[in-house]
This record gives structure tokens, C-alpha cells and sequence, in this order.
């Protein structure tokens, strides 16, 4: 049984290198390599958001990471060596890409200030998932939106979301146990993964959300937000963003 891969982005969503010990190397079902660590600051996709992407270098020896998941505790850096190899055991350095967990961070956190901006208007949506990829991102709660007032809604959402962004308000973050969940959140999803660190986001003074991912420190740094479309349909509303 291999170790479980300690997260440490999840105490450091800005951390783009650090070192780790190579333990094992897999080829998945699929056919692709994967190298198991101890440890990783490698976001492994899920929650919505994208993996990350870098590379795993040992004395001149260069593994590609394309892909990144989480599987039996572990994480899997999917990829290729693209120059020489490395052997078990060895200590390694983690290099990842910073545009593009940069990117990865403001607009997650653009996400769960829909949520915020939601909850301040007094809109009686729940909560039902999130995509926080760069091409079409979006929430999707449960409920309905009177479609006489969608474009007026869509307006004051996104006007509500960039007063959040410009109150710099802090984000912070810490692990929870389970039983915690319900105190610290006003909504906790019933497919929380628990096989992975449970932890929250706190976003200023509001209400936490159960999150796994990365986010800014400080919601000036989403930068702006605009509200594309709103889509009802079969009991959801599903409210699409993208960053600016």
C-alpha cells in the first residue's frame, strides 16, 4: 500500500516550488505514468477547478507533469520524462506553472463570490456545483429565477460581486472535521470527498465555504468579474462568469 501524498497546497495555495521525495512511479489504467510522491504542491483536479501543470526535476533529469489527480489518498503526477530519469527514493523539486495557478486562484474564488453576492441579494438559490475552467466557467444552484427579472438579476450580481472585489476583503482558509462543517457553513454539500482533508474558505466575516482548492488571499486580487448569461433549466439556475 502506497503512503498517502501529504497536500500541502492546501495550507499554500502560492507556493510554486518546493521538494518532495519520489516513492513510486505507476502506469495508470489508461496507460500513462504517474509518479507518487510524499508530499505535493501539485492541485490535483477536482471541485471544479483545473489541475495544475510544472515539472518535477531532479539533477538535470526533467519529469513533464500534464495531468494531475487524486486517487487512494495519493496524488498522481501524470506525465513523461522529457530527460533522463529518476530514481526512487530521491529527493526531487516541484516547479509549477504560476500564470497558470494564478489564473486557477482568482477565478475560483470569482465562484464563491457569486455565492456571497447570491446570499446578499436575498436570492433563495442553493448551492449544487461549480466550474472554475477558463473556457465557460459557472455555478449552478438549485432553483429558479423569475425570467422576467434575469437580466436585472444578472446586473446586480455582477455589480454585487465587484463591490466584494473592491472591498479587498481576506481570505482565509483552515481544516475542519466533519462535524465542524455545519457550524462554519451555511450550506454543506452531501459529495464532499472523505477521503481527502476536509477544509474551509472563509471569505472576510461571511459565512466559510467547504473548499479544497486554491484562492487569492485578498479578493482585490480577482481583479473584476462579469456576469455572461443566466440559464434556467429542469429546477437549476445556472449563473456563467468569466474574470477580467
Amino acid at each position: 500500500m502506497i503512503q498517502a501524498t501529504e497536500l500541502l497546497y492546501m495550507d499554500d495555495s502560492y507556493k510554486l516550488q518546493d521538494s518532495a521525495i519520489y516513492i513510486d512511479i505507476i502506469q495508470t489504467e489508461g496507460g500513462k505514468t504517474a509518479l507518487i510522491l510524499d508530499q505535493t504542491i501539485f492541485y490535483p483536479q477536482g471541485g471544479g477547478q483545473p489541475y495544475d501543470l510544472g515539472t518535477i526535476t531532479q539533477e538535470g533529469n526533467v519529469f513533464s507533469v500534464e495531468e494531475v489527480r487524486f486517487k487512494d489518498g495519493n496524488v498522481y503526477h501524470i506525465g513523461k520524462f522529457t530527460q533522463g530519469v529518476i530514481e526512487k527514493g530521491a529527493q526531487v523539486t516541484l516547479h509549477v506553472d504560476g500564470e497558470r495557478r494564478k489564473f486557477n486562484r482568482r477565478n475560483h474564488t470569482a465562484g464563491h463570490l457569486i455565492d456571497v453576492a447570491i446570499k446578499n441579494l436575498g436570492l433563495s438559490l442553493t448551492p449544487a456545483k461549480g466550474y472554475h475552467f477558463p473556457d465557460g466557467a459557472y455555478v449552478e444552484y438549485i432553483g429558479l429565477m423569475d425570467e422576467a427579472q434575469k437580466e436585472e438579476l444578472k446586473s446586480k450580481i455582477e455589480a454585487e460581486v465587484n463591490r466584494l472585489i473592491q472591498l479587498k476583503l481576506p481570505m482565509t482558509a483552515k481544516q475542519v472535521t466533519y462535524d465542524e462543517l455545519k457550524d462554519l457553513c451555511d450550506f454543506v454539500p452531501d459529495y464532499l470527498a472523505h477521503d481527502k482533508p476536509i477544509r474551509v474558505e472563509k471569505i472576510g466575516e461571511y459565512k466559510a465555504h467547504p473548499c479544497g482548492g486554491t484562492h487569492v488571499n485578498n479578493t482585490e486580487e480577482v481583479g473584476g468579474m462579469k456576469i455572461e448569461k443566466i440559464k434556467s433549466k429542469s429546477g437549476n439556475t445556472r449563473i456563467s462568469y468569466s474574470i477580467i
